[in-house]
């Protein structure tokens, strides 16, 4: 499904209804399927899809966040930038100075650990995470 979908990775208008029609599938039997087997939306694989082409485009090319955004289909680099820091429990703008071989997705224990920590040094934390 990937193939089909890396041609349209800068297209911001390709959504649900693109990649159920591209694979073959209604918009609800693809729903079904992917979460039977990733146990994610539709929605929410494109968007992650997206964020891990991100972070390899970020990583291998120096380019900035608000670029890496709209190559990979982003249509607001604010959004792309809240969605990264989300999955990845950091900032797209941190990508050049991880040295870590793999990154992996933040897990919802990794942003309730930082909140706390970051609480007891008593910063401010938002809760919009």
């Amino acid at each position: 499904m990937s193939l089909r979908y890396e041609s349209n990775l800068n297209n911001d208008q390709f959504g649900v209804d693109s990649l159920a029609q591209s694979v073959g599938m209604s918009r609800s039997n693809l729903h079904r399927k992917l979460q039977k087997a990733l146990g994610v939306s539709t929605s929410q694989f494109i968007r992650e899809y997206r964020l891990k082409r991100a972070l390899e485009i970020l990583k291998q090319e120096g380019i900035t966040a608000s670029e890496a955004a709209y190559r990979v289909g982003f249509g607001s680099a604010t959004y792309f930038s809240t969605s990264f820091h989300k999955f990845y429990g950091y900032p797209p703008g941190e990508v050049k100075y991880r040295t870590d071989d793999v990154i992996t997705p933040a897990t919802n224990q990794d942003i309730a650990s930082e909140k706390k920590e970051s609480q007891k040094n008593g910063n401010l934390v938002s809760t919009s995470r």
